[in-house]
């Protein structure tokens, strides 16, 4: 009954985003991948797993398969926190492959004071669409939260050394290998609407230490709607920018998308 009346409260929203995700079919590769969903704030010690999964199937004048998949590992322990991300994503036009990709990224955190913690992470990323042969990079930075009740906002800022090859072919920089230092900032917002209703958003900007006008944006924003303490509803719209894209690949990418995740905690 109280996710009745949650859905029905908010059903002129929920009926808008779904109507937009049905007439916009635009797939996000983007050059920043947003692993804070998988970091909101918990007070529970322990193991928790959360799988995210999104398919589109089509069949007739458009014969396509696309599925987009993520499992993430986290591990609390008083002020400790460790996180083991893992995603991957594969479509199929007409019985042939046009995208492929993977992404790993593990953090740990450490929070030192209430509103301070302090991060290190890794990451390693394959995206044949964007063609990203190997793209490495690992940081470490602090971490700011404030509590405000309904609304929780967390401001992260870290130096992060980035590794890229670009995949061979026939464009002028095919193959080439570049190391780049940027500044990696993310801002988070956390509004709960209500017991069922949730609003996260979330704000990167990675700048070149050497060249501020070689820049990446993401905007994330997703309305989740929680069926029970295991399954989540999640509606999306994603918007990223590369200032210097690689050739070939524009700077803008848009996603609406829709999906399904599913929790345990032990």
């Amino acid at each position: 009954m109280i996710i009745a009346n949650k859905i029905l409260k908010y059903r002129r929203i929920i009926y808008q985003i779904i109507i937009m995700i049905l007439l916009l079919d635009v797939s996000l590769y983007s050059q920043i991948v947003n692993i804070q969903p998988f970091l909101k704030e918990t007070k529970k010690n322990g193991f928790s797993a959360t799988f995210k999964g999104a398919l589109d199937w089509k069949t007739g004048n458009t014969e396509l398969i696309k599925t987009d998949l993520a499992l993430a590992l986290k591990y609390i322990k008083n002020k400790h926190l460790f996180l083991i991300l893992s995603q991957g994503g594969f479509a199929e036009l007409k019985s042939q492959r046009v995208i492929a990709k993977t992404f790993e990224h593990l953090r740990y955190r450490y929070q030192i004071i209430p509103w301070l913690g302090i991060e290190v992470f890794g990451q390693y990323e394959y995206n044949e669409f964007k063609r990203i042969d190997i793209r490495t990079l690992g940081g470490i930075g602090p971490r700011f939260t404030k509590d405000l009740g309904k609304i929780k906002l967390s401001l992260g800022s870290a130096y992060m050394l980035e590794f890229n090859r670009n995949a061979t072919g026939s464009y002028s920089d095919s193959g080439l290998e570049n190391t780049y230092h940027r500044w990696s900032n993310y801002l988070n917002i956390d509004i709960q609407l209500g017991n069922n209703l949730e609003f996260f958003s979330t704000f990167y900007i990675q700048p070149r230490w050497d060249e501020f006008s070689d820049y990446r944006l993401l905007n994330d924003n997703s309305l989740i709607i929680k069926a029970n303490e295991t399954f989540n509803f999640i509606l999306s719209a994603i918007i990223s920018y590369d200032s210097k894209p690689l050739d070939g690949i524009k700077s803008l990418d848009t996603s609406l998308t829709s999906a399904i995740s599913i929790s345990i905690n032990e």
